[in-house]
């Protein structure tokens, strides 16, 4: 399943809120307007944010080499 760290600011809309998502991040994930996704959600004030990004950074340049070496 593929993933993308994705940051974005909650917005206000009526007496709920909104997260919008760029066509871009839509079309690298293969989803599109109507499909059901699974959200995880997380403050990014913790000291570990960056390190996060940056490991998912790798996983996905390097998916192919992990996928090999796992085996």
């Amino acid at each position: 399943m593929p993933q993308k760290m994705i940051k974005r600011q909650i917005k206000k809309v009526g007496n709920g809120a909104s997260i919008s998502l760029h066509k871009a991040d839509l079309d690298d994930l293969g989803v599109r307007v109507g499909t059901t996704v699974n959200v995880t959600l997380s403050t990014d004030d913790d000291k570990y944010a960056k390190t996060r990004a940056s490991a998912l950074k790798m996983r996905q340049r390097y998916a192919k080499t992990l996928k090999i070496l796992g085996e």
